[in-house]
């Protein structure tokens, strides 16, 4: 006996079938990627499920027979509805590539330095120049960890502070201390001109580092005051001294000691102490002095120690300089305690000699070592022509060491905003110098972050 669908079943069928099919076209309409390819297949399958209900509510019969290699399908009726839409889906064509837009990337601008930094002079060859080549310069350096541009100061003088020493008696004049310069690239890939309206540096955070630059004198000693002859520590960076002790030893310097004029206080490369005959920091010192003084001064802390009498009367023949050299130990404003070698020269003879110019700097932008999360945005009215690229240069200036998280747009007059990218920006300024590099005191305008949260 054939069995017969009552009317209700094939309402209910034609129903869901339907509306099974228009949540597909619903799906298909909404023009999005299906985010799991398991969800394509799924769908298939339910949509091949509704059209062969549909096909079970019309009348009529429909026979399939497909056959191939190792392959033989026979179906009829709803079930051959299934088989030509499961198997027979057409193809899927690849969408369209997006229309090209504007980009903006950031990286550290490593050119030569600016002429503004050398010393006019008649030499071939520059004080700056000069300064590079015996590694007196501090430079930036980065690399990109997980999408972020980490740049950090790198100069040998304080990478082998950071590892003990020797602190030796440099004269930081004779020091560069560049600023990172920050490049944006934007780059305009569309066959119209775009206007860039802002370059804008959001400052995620900010933290001032008590780093140190430490250096010793060279103490003269005066005949007609024995016992009074005192060696200093001075930190031009930015920490304090306490607890502080030396344990040291002298030694006598021939006057024909390469590189070491005896007449002259100033060193051409201070390293050449190092290569003084008995210098040697692995066998016993014989000497040990406590701090005597404390003291802090506007360009950063200063300790004394008295040198022993007997230790020069020891070394005092007709040679005009004497070789100390030991280890100081102190503890920073944190309470840790570190030991330094060192090494320096003592003056039999009062020694002259010229003095040194003082660099000066360019700045653009001043961040403030310290402070909560701040926008600083530079105005900007630059085309970028269609199919090219532009450059724009941001110096970053702190009176003080830091580290800061910079996030860096560009605006576009348009309203568009392109992320340039993160950066972890580690800086590095003497106290030394304390507000000499100030831009405004050298007639150079630039921009200062705000001390609280700005607005874009």
């Amino acid at each position: 006996m054939d069995y017969k669908p009552a009317l209700w079943e094939r309402i209910t069928v034609f129903a869901a079938a339907t509306l099974i099919v228009v949540i597909v076209l619903l799906l298909a309409v909404r023009n999005q990627a299906f985010s799991d390819p398991n969800l394509v297949a799924m769908v298939r399958i339910v949509l091949s499920l509704a059209i062969a209900s549909l096909g079970a509510t019309v009348p009529g019969f429909l026979n399939v027979n497909l056959k191939g290699p190792g392959l033989a399908i026979r179906a009829g009726g709803a079930l051959a509805l299934f088989v030509l839409t499961y198997f027979f889906t057409p193809t899927v064509l690849d969408p369209p590539p997006p229309p090209p837009r504007p980009s903006a990337g950031v990286n550290l601008y490593g050119g030569d330095l600016p002429p503004e930094l050398d010393v006019p002079s008649d030499r071939k060859v520059g004080f700056t120049d000069a300064s590079m080549r015996l590694g007196y310069v501090l430079t930036y350096r980065a690399s990109l960890e997980k999408d972020v541009l980490r740049v950090t100061p790198h100069l040998k003088y304080l990478e082998n502070q950071e590892n003990g020493g020797p602190v030796l008696p440099i004269w930081i004049q004779g020091y560069f201390f560049t600023v990172p310069v920050l490049g944006i690239v934007v780059n305009n890939p569309t066959p119209a001109p775009i206007a860039v309206s802002a370059v804008v540096l959001d400052v995620k955070s900010r933290e001032f580092k008590r780093d140190r630059w430490l250096v010793v004198s060279q103490p003269y000693w005066k005949s007609d005051a024995p016992n009074t002859t005192m060696i200093e520590f001075d930190d031009f960076g930015w920490d304090t001294f306490s607890d502080a002790s030396i344990n040291y030893d002298i030694l006598p310097i021939s006057d024909s000691q390469p590189g070491l004029d005896p007449t002259y206080d100033a060193i051409g490369g201070a390293e050449v102490l190092l290569a003084v005959p008995g210098l040697s920091w692995e066998r016993d010192l014989p000497y040990k002095a406590a701090a005597s003084r404390y003291a802090n001064r506007f360009y950063g802390a200063t300790v004394f120690f008295p040198l022993s009498e007997e230790a020069i009367t020891r070394v005092r023949l007709r040679q005009c300089t004497a070789l100390i050299f030991g280890r100081f130990t102190t503890s920073n404003s944190a309470g840790q305690v570190k030991t330094y070698l060192f090494a320096t020269r003592l003056f039999l003879s009062y020694p002259g000699g010229p003095g040194r110019i003082n660099p000066s700097f360019k700045y653009t932008v001043k961040i403030e070592a310290e402070g909560p999360p701040t926008i600083v945005s530079l105005p900007v009215a630059q085309e970028v022509g269609a199919g090219k690229q532009d450059y724009f240069l941001i110096a970053v200036f702190t009176e003080k060491p830091t580290d800061q998280l910079l996030r860096l747009r560009v605006k576009l007059s348009s309203g568009d905003v392109l992320d340039a990218g993160a950066v972890s920006l580690r800086t590095f300024f003497p106290k030394h110098y304390g507000n000499g590099g100030e831009p405004s005191l050298i007639d150079e305008a630039y921009v200062r972050a705000p001390s609280s949260k700005g607005s874009e």
